[in-house]
């Protein structure tokens, strides 16, 4: 089975996404551990800012092209507003 996002306003498939095996999810993560350890790591505070804006940019373009208009409008929000919805969605990411 594969697992899939479907839209729910009108429950249609917007993308399915293969299964990966044990093995496969495996050598993924050993592959990401690797990555922080030898490269993300090892990167100074301003170069993993630069990469994360970078990132959230990226994101906030594709939120607006989401089919669901409530998902879209958190995009729209700038300034404290938006990065205060940001902090409470992803505190996490943005504390670290």
């Amino acid at each position: 089975m594969t697992y899939q996002t479907i839209n729910p306003n009108d429950d249609v498939l917007i993308k399915s996404f293969p299964e990966h095996s044990d093995e496969q999810m495996e050598e993924i993560i050993a592959r990401a551990q690797s990555t922080y350890e030898n490269d993300w790591s090892r990167k100074t505070l301003a170069e993993r800012r630069t990469i994360l804006k970078k990132a959230a940019s990226i994101l906030r373009e594709d939120v607006t092209n989401l089919p669901n208009p409530s998902l879209s409008r958190w995009a729209n929000y700038s300034g404290k507003r938006g990065a205060k919805w940001t902090q409470c969605r992803h505190p996490g990411l943005l504390r670290r």
